[in-house]
């Protein structure tokens, strides 16, 4: 333990100087990180530069104890590991150069993944995998030729989840230092050295960091840190666990992240459920959350970590007791995530299923509306009069739930008097259009709201007419493609119009 407890101090003390000397770097590089009065409230520009500062630490008391090998029992077990060492530094390396050109370019969403997706890849290689997915009520599952697809998706998951909680001052670097820990003891207990002396590593560069990084902030971890300790999280989490007993290895460093994992569901959730982007920014993460309800920053990450500490002991409770021990484990693990989701995400579960039975109704409404245009635009081309190609229109009004249409055709006649078709739903009849195109719908002595569709009929810059569509707002909610389906109905009426009129002109 001597050995252990000098790679800490070791990782400690570089990184503090590391840390401290990458200060006025990040100014001189100009990789600063800008408020934006939103999202990013710290009054000045601050340096967001901790990845190298963290890469450096980590791996200096590695090489020191590698080159001193034959003096040390632990420093003969890391030699005895060459393959996964090796692994470690490229892909900690590339996790690091990822984040740097990040920082300092703004790499597009989609390229990022791209770019974890390799370094998981890059790992697989050298030997990390996940061979079982936990299953505390029963046999463990065998993934076979799945080992690497979940393992890649375990590496991207843990780079973005850290990325994802690098919202405040100390949260993302205070989460890892918690896992670092939750999964030393989780070594100790396992008697896995190779662990233990990459914890130790991990959690002194995660420390000393933290002594700039703790708010008031002098230092930010950037895309560069977040990246590089989501990607040692998930590397060293493999390592940590590999003598766990199969139904628990990624069970237990699962429940060690459970905090960036949780606000990133809630996140999926609240975006999903309010039809927001995935990948929009807001202010509703947990911690915004907490600042919110009048916390200052440093009680907020203070209250937060004692979450993190109460799920790395509920992580080491799972390697004592097994079975109705773990399933208490979920449990409680249910219950955070209950309660999260009313408090953070002001949403419930009763909620999520409204919300998903009326996305499984409007995809299906919208499946019967796509096929139902289809078939009105295959019968207007067999009319042969105006007055069928707008009575066939009449099935696809009521399935897109109008309420009035009209179809107003400039005549070519001597009287030069308009030809005007009108259809209305059972029980709108009291829709009239006024002289300003617009609808007045009477119900007792209340006005209704409605959806208006104005669309000039035009060919070749020759003015045909007008087609007009209205809906009242107080139906079923208008399905998104309605707009482009009347669209489509529209140009399919103008061409049918010009084949009709050319032939009643021939005739």
């Amino acid at each position: 333990m001597t050995t252990i407890f000098l790679l800490f101090i070791i990782a400690l003390i570089t990184a503090m100087i590391c840390t401290r000397l990458s200060i006025p770097l990040a100014i001189r590089l100009g990789i600063l990180d800008q408020p934006d009065g939103y999202r990013k409230t710290h009054e000045h520009p601050v340096p967001r530069f901790g990845g190298p500062a963290i890469f450096t630490a980590f791996f200096v008391p590695i090489i020191l104890l590698l080159y001193n090998a034959h003096r040390s029992f632990v420093a003969s077990v890391l030699v005895e590991q060459p393959r996964q060492l090796t692994g470690v530094f490229v892909g900690a390396s590339m996790a690091l150069v990822l984040g740097l050109i990040d920082d300092r370019y703004d790499i597009r969403p989609r390229w990022k993944l791209v770019w974890q997706i390799l370094i998981g890849l890059v790992a697989c290689m050298f030997g990390f995998g996940i061979t079982v997915i936990s299953n505390p009520f029963g046999n463990p599952i065998v993934l076979g030729v799945f080992s690497w697809p979940v393992t890649i998706f375990w590496f991207v998951a843990c780079m973005n989840a850290v990325n994802l909680a690098d919202g405040m001052d100390g949260l993302a670097a205070g989460i890892c230092l918690f896992v670092s820990l939750t999964l030393f003891f989780l070594s100790l207990e396992l008697t896995n050295v190779l662990g233990l002396a990459m914890m130790a590593c991990l959690a002194g560069s995660i420390l000393g960091f933290l002594v700039f990084n703790f708010p008031p902030a002098r230092i930010f971890l950037g895309d560069s840190g977040s990246m590089l300790l989501g990607f040692l999280v998930a590397a060293l989490s493999l390592i940590a666990s590999k003598k766990a007993e199969a139904a628990l290895a990624l069970f237990i460093p699962i429940v060690a992240l459970g905090l960036p994992i949780i606000d990133t569901f809630l996140a999926i959730v609240r975006r999903w459920y309010h039809d927001l982007p995935l990948s929009s920014p807001d202010r509703e993460h947990i911690h915004h959350m907490l600042v919110t309800m009048g916390f200052s920053r440093r009680r907020a990450v203070l209250i937060l970590y004692g979450f993190c500490l109460l799920l790395s002991v509920a992580a080491l409770v799972m390697t004592i007791g097994h079975g109705e021990v773990v399933i208490l484990v979920i449990v409680f693990l249910l219950l955070i995530v209950y309660t999260s989701l009313r408090v953070f995400a002001r949403v419930t579960f009763r909620d999520i299923l409204n919300k998903s039975l009326q996305n499984e109704d409007d995809r299906r409404r919208s499946m019967i509306a796509l096929l139902a245009t289809n078939r009105t635009l295959s019968r207007m081309a067999e009319t042969v009069s105006l007055d069928q190609l707008w009575q066939e229109c009449y099935p696809l009004f009521e399935v897109l739930e109008l309420a009035y249409a009209r179809l107003e055709l400039c005549s070519q006649g001597q009287d030069r008097k308009n030809i005007v078709w009108e259809w209305r739903a059972a029980g709108a009849e009291s829709i009239v259009p006024d002289i300003m195109g617009k609808m007045d719908i009477c119900k007792g002595d209340r006005r209704a709201d409605q959806w208006l569709g104005r669309m000039a009929l035009i060919h070749e810059d020759k003015y045909l007419g007008e087609f007009l569509v209205c809906r009242l707002a107080e139906q079923n909610p208008m399905l998104a493609e309605t707009s482009e389906l009347i669209s489509r109905l529209r140009q399919k009426m103008v061409l049918e119009i010009i084949r009709l009129e050319s032939t009643a002109s021939k005739n």
